[in-house]
């Protein structure tokens, strides 16, 4: 059974973290920049920083020029 998925942001840095707890529900947790994510389900903790490492995001866009 899923245990646990991750979103991972593409326009901004950020990534969610959605883990089912005891009683079947799902509990989110979201990262930043500067934070590590735990998947628990595998034992793996990542930097945050290391998902983007290399990724360039566009300038941000205004209300005005859309």
């Amino acid at each position: 059974t899923l245990q646990e998925y991750v979103l991972v942001q593409a326009t901004q840095p950020g990534v969610e973290v959605f883990r089912r707890n005891e009683q079947g529900k799902w509990v989110l947790s979201e990262y930043s920049l500067g934070e590590t994510m735990l998947l628990e389900s595998v034992g793996v903790e990542m930097a945050i920083a290391d998902i983007y490492r290399q990724v360039q995001f566009d300038a941000e866009v205004s209300e005005n020029d859309s």
